[in-house]
């Protein structure tokens, strides 16, 4: 398939599924902070992002495998330098280990590898992981309203890239995993009332 033809269909799946549905919710969870929610839907934010950062990984990675999360979380945070420097390895691991499997698993970051402590919150603070002190005991806290301060560049930078790449393998490689991984021909189904998100259609 030519060059442009690709880059036309990821460019879709961008206009058609991430900005309006990954973003659109990311939008209303955004919005939702300690003034006005207890938890701040901490949880359910950083579930949302790392999701779509496993898929990106997927998608982006040559040979990448569907389900390898630590591997494809790893390399689409490292995937062209978008990232920060504090996503370091290390952080990469915690993200996935600790905040990824434990959530998706539990609801909870989950830690049995040491006695280390870790917890998730949302605050104005510009650092990733900060040190919080609870009834005597430090604890690690992921401040997700940093994590989706740079999931937002991330998507923004992959998207200028695809608009302007003259990478042809990587435009019909994300192409060739969209189209193994999801095989409906719908996208959205939407009336008068409602709007339902089912899984993304192939690339046309």
């Amino acid at each position: 398939m030519p060059i442009e033809q690709n880059r036309q269909s990821v460019l879709r799946l961008f206009n058609e599924n991430f900005y309006p549905h990954i973003i659109g919710d990311l939008d209303e969870l955004d919005n939702i902070q300690a003034s006005t929610n207890r938890s701040a839907c901490a949880v359910p934010t950083a579930m949302l992002i790392l999701s779509t950062l496993e898929m990106l990984g997927y998608l982006l990675k040559p040979g990448g495998r569907s389900g390898a999360s630590l591997n494809n979380i790893k390399f689409a945070i490292k995937y062209n330098r978008y990232y920060p420097q504090a996503y370091s390895t290390s952080t990469i691991k915690d993200l996935v280990t600790i905040y990824r499997h434990g959530m998706m698993h539990s609801f909870f970051p989950s830690n049995q590898t040491t006695n280390q402590v870790y917890g998730i919150h949302k605050s104005p603070n510009t650092v990733l992981m900060e040190n919080i002190t609870i009834t005597a005991t430090t604890i690690k806290s992921l401040n997700v309203n940093v994590l989706s301060k740079d999931f937002r560049q991330y998507i923004n930078s992959l998207y200028s890239e695809i608009q302007s790449t003259t990478d042809g393998v990587l435009l019909q490689g994300i192409c060739n995993k969209f189209r193994t991984r999801y095989h409906s021909s719908l996208i959205t189904t939407a009336t008068t009332t409602t709007q339902t998100t089912i899984p993304p259609g192939s690339l046309r």
